[in-house]
């Protein structure tokens, strides 16, 4: 079920995984807009989200949909200063989100503008519909406690629940480490994340190899490494 790094970036054309060319292209659009900043935070989710998208099955244009919303997200909250954990997990600290938070913006406004600007942003930056209806439900609860349309279970993009979960532990692993990721995942298991994927994350986690690649210094200079040399690769 899981997929290290190297198997999953040395598939021979044809196979029932991914198709390499289309995430390669979902995570170059998606960095080129990030302007230089930090790829860490946004190579690990989408690593835990990529893997949880693979294991239920999804491939193609799905799994590069799970790239891009994945990574769209973590841009965003570059600029907005959100996260996708009210507490406990990390915070990034960023001058946008300083003044939004110090103008007294709600976390209702924070969201529903995030998810209005995604959605209507992504279309015409050449992502699919999917992409754009998976930001609108990024902000959605599992349990229909979410903002900003109140959507409840299945009402809800898989691609924006998988993304969920994804930052979810991510952002309580790397500053609390697995078994806490774990417990938190757990916990929010019927509340903000899909039971099943929390069970397929489970499963995922026991794996030889998930956590040790996760924790690599090296994951995502060796990520984009990789991705570049098959972008070149493609345009020879």
């Amino acid at each position: 079920m899981y997929q290290s790094r190297h198997m999953l970036f040395n598939q021979k054309e044809g196979t029932q995984q991914a198709r390499l060319p289309d995430i390669v292209d979902a995570f170059s659009s998606v960095l080129d807009l990030s302007e230089g900043q930090s790829a860490g935070p946004s190579i690990r989710s989408s690593w835990i989200a990529i893997q949880l998208a693979m294991a239920r099955g999804m491939k193609g244009d799905p799994l590069r949909d799970v790239c891009c919303a994945v990574l769209l997200k973590e841009l965003d909250e570059y600029w907005t200063g959100a996260t996708g954990v009210d507490a406990p997990g990390r915070r990034r600290e960023h001058p946008q989100g300083s003044v939004r938070e110090n103008g007294g913006e709600s976390r209702a406004g924070r969201v529903v503008h995030r998810r209005e600007c995604g959605s209507v942003f992504a279309p015409p930056s050449g992502f699919s519909k999917d992409v754009a209806i998976a930001l609108a439900h990024l902000g959605e609860h599992w349990d229909g406690g979410g903002l900003p349309l109140g959507l409840a279970g299945s009402e809800i993009h898989i691609t924006a629940r998988i993304a969920l979960l994804a930052q979810i532990a991510d952002d309580v692993y790397s500053t609390r480490g697995r078994e806490a990721a774990l417990a938190e995942v757990r916990n929010r298991a019927g509340s903000w994340l899909d039971p099943e994927l929390c069970v397929l994350f489970e499963k995922l986690s026991e794996a030889s190899g998930f956590w040790e690649e996760l924790a690599l210094d090296d994951l995502p200079e060796q990520f984009l490494a990789l991705l570049a040399m098959m972008a070149e690769e493609q345009s020879v």
